[in-house]
Parts: C-alpha cells; structure tokens; sequence
C-alpha cells in the first residue's frame, strides 16, 4: 500500500507568524513612520493576511507596541539588573554617577551591536519613536521606559543629592537626547561629514560607549550656573 504524501504546505506556526509580522511592522514602521505604514503592507512584506494582524496583536497601535517591546525590553531589564547589582554591593554610599551612568548607557549598545543588522533597523525605529509628535505613538513609546526612568531618576538624586529635582529633569532630558544621537549617527560614516571631515570614524562600540559615559557624568555633576552668561537674551 502506497503511502499518501500531502502536497500542501503546513500551516505557519504561531510563533513563526507572529515573528513575521514583528519583523515586517519594525521595518515599515522603520522606513515609513507610524502613521505612513499601512497594515496591509505590513501584511505583504509578513505574507500573511490582514485577519492574522487582528488575531495576534488586535490594532495598530498594539503591534507598535510589540515591535518595540521585543528590542526595549530585554535592554531595560538589563538595565534594572546592573542597577540593582550596584546598590546591592555599596553598603552605605549610594553608587557614583559614572557607574550608574554607564548600567544605562551600556545595554542598549551591547544589544545593537549583538542584533546587527535588525539593531540598526530598531535604532532608525527608536529615533522616529523618541521625536514622534502623534500621540498614539507617545502613548506606546513612554509607558516602556516608566520603570527604569523611575529608579534612574532616584539613583541620579542619591548619587547627587545638591541637585534639585527640576535640574535633574532637564539633564536627564540631555541625556536621554545626547544618547539618542549618538545611537543613531555613531555607527554611520555620515557623522564625519556632519562635522566637515571626510574621513570615517571607526564605529567602535567600546569607544563609544566610554566616550558617552564620560561626557554625560560631566554634565549630570557639573553644577549649573545662575549667572548671566548662561541665560537667553
């Protein structure tokens, strides 16, 4: 008796077909913005069909916030785990500025540099996430980082108490914008011409990472001046 051998591909696995879509919607929302993505082409660049969006993620606004819970997550629980080891190994002094500094400055490279090619893509993400105007997408984007700004912000005051809290928003603002930058130029030739050279700099992570964590502890512990010099005129 012959064997009946079934010509029909087997259906995609539910983690296959969720991951398709992931990596077709952080692509798009990539390239095109949020609001210049569209779920159907979200689907053809998946091969899947538009009711399997709607089964797996329910909205638009729900598959933005997956595709950027795959990449942050892992990098904020990095994050709280080195934070956490820090305070657990000072007995009585609160960790210094440049160590906590670079628990967070430190994952999202490690995890860039580890995805490759996907963590240019989810830098180029993240950059249009951070300056996106629509609300929609700031009400995906915040809520991700609510848990480590929280303990941030409290470990920047003990490591800096003198700093009142209104001097401490603004910094953290630099330098959550001066990394941002550097994420998404550090790695491309381009940041050489930005500055009128023509020669690439060598996009070494390590470097980057040590220049950042010492540029940005000099700004979170310089003390800011009242004098008339730094004021608008």
């Amino acid at each position: 008796m012959e064997m009946q051998v079934s010509t029909q591909a087997e259906p995609a696995r539910a983690g296959d077909t969720k991951e398709l879509i992931l990596n077709s919607a952080e692509k798009l929302f990539a390239d095109k913005g949020f609001d210049g993505t569209s779920l159907r082409g979200i689907t053809a660049g998946a091969g899947v069909n538009l009711a399997a969006i709607h089964y797996y993620f329910g909205s638009k606004e729900a598959l933005l916030q997956a595709v950027l819970a795959r990449r942050l997550e892992p990098i904020n629980r990095r994050r709280i785990e080195l934070l956490d080891r820090l305070e657990g190994d000072s007995d009585e002094q609160p960790p210094g500025m440049r160590v906590v500094l670079r628990a967070f400055l430190e994952p999202p490279l490690r995890e860039i540099r580890r995805l490759g090619a996907s963590g240019e893509q989810f830098v180029r993400l993240a950059s249009r996430a951070h300056s996106e105007a629509n609300p929609q997408v700031r009400a995906v984007f915040l809520p991700l980082f609510q848990q480590v700004v929280q303990r941030f912000m409290a470990a920047f005051r003990r490591a800096r108490p003198e700093m009142g809290d209104e001097e401490l928003h603004w910094k953290f603002h630099c330098l959550v914008g001066s990394m941002a930058h550097l994420l998404s130029w550090g790695r491309h030739d381009q940041c050489a011409a930005m500055l009128g050279g023509d020669t690439p700099v060598e996009a070494d992570p390590d470097k980057l990472l040590r220049a950042m964590v010492a540029f940005c502890t000099a700004g979170m512990s310089a003390p800011v001046s009242e004098d008339e010099e730094g004021a608008l005129r």
